[in-house]
């Protein structure tokens, strides 16, 4: 019998039946074994599959890095912010700038328009010294009106301040505006043919407390004559004949 009942007696087991529980046993063990290396393998890859952290680097440390990255963010957001707030007053002040610009030249226009429709005559001419006793005149009143058909004269009439030119055309004479004349001669109202008096009366009433006068513009041939004759001469009447000829009577 055995020493411990648990224990089977040796005379129970050939020799054979040991050799195959000792080859089972290491089957088992190897098995196991196997199973460990795989566990190891598993946790090897779990483990190289996690993201790599610095051992000099705490997560408070890192959490404080992220905060200086926001903040440094936030302040590239500001600065983009002022340049985008000052990119737009730029265009608020050219835009009003270049309504000033507008502004400015329509009214400079305007002023242009203003001037070209007053056609007001500038300041008579004197007649070559008329303190030493010169005057002008023409020889008659068809010598007058043939020099305006001819149109080497021009006639205007002048009150508050609006001028109207004198015309002749084939159906009679005719009033219209004129522009702005740089140089004229100032005629006395009763110099004036009648004929033409009463045009311009009829067309536009002659206010008695108006101011109101005449001017005749001349051309260049005939001042240069009237130039040459009153030279080195005390006075005299200056007369222009129909064909344009200047006489010092």
């Amino acid at each position: 019998m055995s020493q411990f009942p648990w224990q089977p007696a040796y005379g129970r087991y050939s020799s054979s039946e040991g050799d195959e529980q000792i080859e089972a046993l290491q089957t088992d063990v190897m098995r196991f074994m196997a199973i460990i290396g795989l566990c190891l393998m598993a946790i090897f890859s779990i483990v190289q599959s996690m993201p790599y952290q610095s051992a000099d680097e705490t997560p408070k440390e890192e959490l404080h890095k992220l905060q200086a990255d926001i903040a440094s963010m936030h302040d590239e957001i500001k600065q983009l912010d002022k340049v985008i707030q000052q990119k737009k007053q730029l265009n608020q002040q050219l835009t009003q700038l270049e309504k000033a610009l507008n502004k400015g030249l329509l009214i400079k226009r305007q002023a242009l328009v203003e001037l070209d429709n007053k056609q007001e005559l500038e300041e008579p001419i004197k007649v070559a010294d008329q303190e030493q006793g010169f005057s002008l005149r023409f020889s008659s009143d068809q010598a007058l009106l043939a020099l305006l058909k001819q149109q080497k004269i021009s006639l205007y009439f002048i009150q508050d301040k609006q001028v109207w030119e004198i015309n002749s055309a084939s159906t009679g004479w005719s009033v219209v505006k004129a522009k702005q004349a740089k140089q004229y001669y100032q005629m006395s109202e009763k110099t004036v043919p009648p004929v033409l008096r009463e045009l311009v009366k009829n067309r536009h009433a002659m206010q008695p407390n108006t101011q109101r006068m005449w001017g005749v513009v001349l051309p260049v041939s005939i001042t240069e004559t009237m130039t040459q004759l009153v030279k080195d001469k005390q006075g005299g009447a200056l007369v222009i004949e129909g064909n344009g000829r200047v006489v010092l009577k």
